[in-house]
C-alpha cells in the first residue's frame, strides 16, 4: 500500500512575468509566493512563452485557489497492536503542541484514560474528515484492578460491567478513517483546525505539522 502523505522536497517553479507559483508535486498544492525580479524576464523574451504563462497562472487561480498555514506539532506514532492498544493511557499531562497519531485503528475508547483529550479522524492523505471530542472517566476504573501495563487488561474481561461502560462510550468511525491522531481536549478548535484541514508527518522524525487551508483571496 502507498501512503502520499509524507513531506518531500521534490518542488518544482514557475516564474511568469511579476508572478511566481509553486507547485508541490507530492499534493498537487499550488500557493503564490512573491513578487519576482526582473532576472527572471530575459526568460520571457517570447511572445508565446508570456502568453503561456499567463494562461498557466490563471488557470491555476481559478482551479486551486488555496493556501496553507501550518503549525507545528510534536508526535507519538501507535504502530503496533500493543502501542494501539495503550495509547494515552495513564497519561496525567499531554504537552500543549504534542500528540498520537493511530495506524489502522480498530477502535477509540478512553478506558484507563485519565485526560479529556480531541481526536481527529483521518483519510489515507492525513485528511482530516472528522473532529471529536474525548471524555475521560478516571472514577469509573475499580483501584482494586489497576492496570498499570498492557497485561493487566485481563482484570477487566468483556462482561465487566466497567469494561461494557467504555465500550459503550467507544466512538466510530467516518467511512475512510485510515489514521487517528489524539490532542489535549480543544486543540483543534483552539486552533481553528477544522475538517479538510491536513496534517503531515514522517515516520522517521516526532515533528509533523497541521496545514490549515484558507481560500484564497
Amino acid at each position: 500500500m502507498s501512503i502520499l502523505i509524507f513531506e518531500t522536497e521534490n518542488i518544482k517553479k514557475i516564474r511568469c512575468n511579476d508572478r511566481s507559483e509553486e507547485i508541490l508535486s507530492h499534493s498537487f498544492r499550488i500557493s503564490s509566493l512573491y513578487n519576482s525580479s526582473n532576472i527572471y524576464r530575459p526568460f520571457l523574451k517570447s511572445s508565446s512563452m508570456r502568453i503561456f504563462c499567463s494562461f498557466l497562472l490563471s488557470t491555476i487561480s481559478i482551479f486551486i485557489p488555496l493556501s496553507a498555514l501550518r503549525i507545528p506539532i510534536e508526535i507519538e506514532v501507535a504502530l503496533t497492536s500493543e502501542q494501539r492498544a495503550w495509547g494515552l493511557m495513564q497519561r496525567d499531562y499531554l504537552p500543549e503542541n504534542r500528540g498520537m497519531i493511530f495506524y489502522f485503528p480498530k477502535s477509540l475508547w478512553m478506558f484507563n484514560t485519565l485526560i479529556d483529550l480531541s481526536a481527529a479522524f483521518l483519510d489515507d492523505q492525513g485528511i482530516i474528515l472528522e473532529i471529536v471530542e474525548l471524555k475521560s472517566y478516571p472514577e469509573m476504573m475499580d483501584p482494586n484492578r489497576p492496570v498499570k501495563r498492557l497485561s493487566d487488561m485481563k482484570k477487566y474481561p468483556p462482561n465487566d460491567k466497567i469494561y461494557a461502560f467504555f465500550l459503550q462510550k467507544s466512538k466510530s468511525f467516518p467511512p475512510g478513517t485510515l489514521y487517528v491522531i489524539e490532542m489535549n481536549k480543544g486543540w483543534f478548535a483552539k486552533h481553528g483546525v477544522k475538517p479538510g484541514d491536513r496534517i503531515v508527518w514522517n515516520l522517521n522524525s516526532s515533528r509533523a505539522y497541521v496545514e490549515l487551508f484558507k481560500k484564497g483571496k
